[in-house]
């Protein structure tokens, strides 16, 4: 991943600067947790931030795609002793947790993640790796 260069979203699908749409998706990847990172292909690279274990991935998607992004991601999501990775993309009034037998379409209230969280906490994911940060664009800061 080092050597891949961030794309700015207006360059998505020949778009002019300035004139990406609210209904294009963000999304966050852990680069880590992907079995096929030629996923990545069909996604633009926003960013990258580099922990101690994973590297998160921001992404960005258009609308048309993301059912594609979805199918590709989907099943080539990891498992890390037993417990699976996840993806979630988001746009000003939806949030889509992708996990590897499930996807939840949500909104960003955390009122609405019940079911998304208590499906990764089933799956063993630690109840703070379910935060789906960000999941608005105006919580992103990197």
């Amino acid at each position: 991943m080092s050597g891949r260069p961030q794309i700015p979203v207006a360059a998505m699908r020949g778009r002019a600067p300035g004139k990406a749409t609210r209904c294009d998706y963000h999304g966050i990847l852990v680069a880590e947790g992907l079995r096929d990172r030629s996923v990545l292909e069909a996604v633009t690279v926003l960013g990258t931030r580099r922990g101690r274990d994973w590297t998160l991935l921001r992404v960005a998607v258009t609308e048309e795609r993301l059912p594609s992004v979805i199918a590709r991601v989907q099943p080539g999501l990891r498992a890390e002793g037993g417990v699976p990775f996840y993806a979630h993309f988001y746009r000003p009034r939806e949030l889509v947790v992708v996990f590897p037998d499930r996807v939840f379409r949500l909104t960003p209230q955390k009122q609405s993640w019940g079911p998304a969280v208590a499906h990764g906490r089933a799956a063993g994911i630690p109840q703070e790796q379910l935060d789906f940060h960000p999941c608005r664009f105006e919580d992103e800061a990197w």
